[in-house]
């Protein structure tokens, strides 16, 4: 979206160094992925390594979160909502599937300018206060 932004190039050694700042902005703002997917985006990977990476990471962290959900639901003995618990997870099979389809037809350049207005999107929406 920005030229001298799309010449920069991160060198894959630096990756632990993005996979540290990602994470420690991400703890704190809890956007960890917005973080993510920016260093991932100047790391020359393809767009399939970009994508299987980004799946990895973020269904490690869900995994490590849900004992910590599942004790604070359990303690507070609330109901659970499972028609948006269901919607969510169809949704998410959804995307999934679409962008299974779609991703052998999009080329990466593309797929970068996508990335890169959902991400100014979400710091719209953080510097707004809407997220």
């Amino acid at each position: 979206m920005i030229p001298a932004f799309e010449r920069m190039a991160l060198d894959v050694r630096y990756l632990p160094l993005g996979g540290f700042i990602s994470g420690f902005f991400g703890g704190l703002s809890g956007n960890q992925d917005a973080f993510r997917s920016l260093f991932l985006l100047k790391a020359g990977l393809s767009k399939e390594k970009f994508i299987a990476t980004g799946i990895v990471l973020a269904a490690v962290v869900d995994v490590a979160r849900l004992p910590v959900y599942a004790g604070d639901f359990l303690r507070s003995e609330r109901s659970a909502d499972w028609p948006l618990i269901g919607l969510v997870c169809l949704s998410a099979f959804l995307g999934a599937f679409l962008s299974a389809r779609w991703l052998k037809k999009m080329e990466f350049g593309l797929m970068k300018k996508l990335v890169s207005a959902l991400l100014l999107l979400v710091g719209a929406g953080l510097i707004s206060g809407l997220f």
